[in-house]
């Protein structure tokens, strides 16, 4: 059964996806914003500066509607709480690190603009560190997250694109007393349509 589905799926999309490829790599710079709670507060960080990585596909679904399949890395080191005491000793802190992660989105163009709805799958690690002992506890888990994106097409294969992706992701830290909540992704990106 399986085989025959999967036999009808080539025969009837083959065609259109050979003759759609439009493969793209992109570099951009992110900023990510972390909530975190603890004793009944809310604490909100911020990285502002750093880079993400991504590599995609772009399918016309007709003279309207596009989508698009993208694998990316983000280098959030975010450090979400800290914990000192006062000396070196005590110094211990609380971090969402990477992610990796594969999205669908299908989006609406006209011309050079279009607009996309993010829909995500999230590789998530964070980490906790005592600094003077150098021990660390790592944890990677999934998480799901969604949003939207901005694109222009600025020149031949060169892309211009701004976004904003949301997870609500919920993991403890048992050095600092912090439970991350959630966080978001604030990308510029420049790709590179490959062909």
């Amino acid at each position: 059964m399986f085989r025959s589905i999967l036999f009808i799926f080539f025969l009837l999309f083959l065609n259109i996806s050979l003759a759609q490829k439009s493969f793209y790599i992109g570099i951009g710079n992110i900023s990510t914003f972390g909530n975190t709670s603890s004793s009944g507060q809310s604490f909100k960080s911020s990285n502002i500066n750093d880079f993400g990585l991504f590599l995609g596909n772009q399918f016309l679904v007709n003279n309207f509607f596009k989508f698009n399949v993208e694998c990316f890395y983000l280098n959030n080191q975010l450090v979400l709480a800290k914990k000192n005491n006062g000396n070196y000793e005590t110094r211990k802190r609380f971090e969402l690190h990477q992610n990796l992660g594969l999205c669908l989105k299908p989006g609406i163009y006209k011309e050079n603009n279009s607009f996309y709805f993010i829909f995500s799958v999230l590789g998530v690690y964070v980490f906790e560190k005592e600094e003077y002992t150098g021990r660390q506890f790592d944890r990677f888990d999934e998480s799901y997250g969604y949003g939207f994106e901005y694109s222009h097409n600025i020149f031949n294969n060169f892309i211009l694109s701004i976004g904003y992706m949301y997870s609500q992701f919920e993991t403890y830290s048992s050095f600092t007393n912090h439970t991350m909540t959630s966080f978001s992704v604030i990308h510029l990106t420049l790709n590179y349509r490959l062909y």
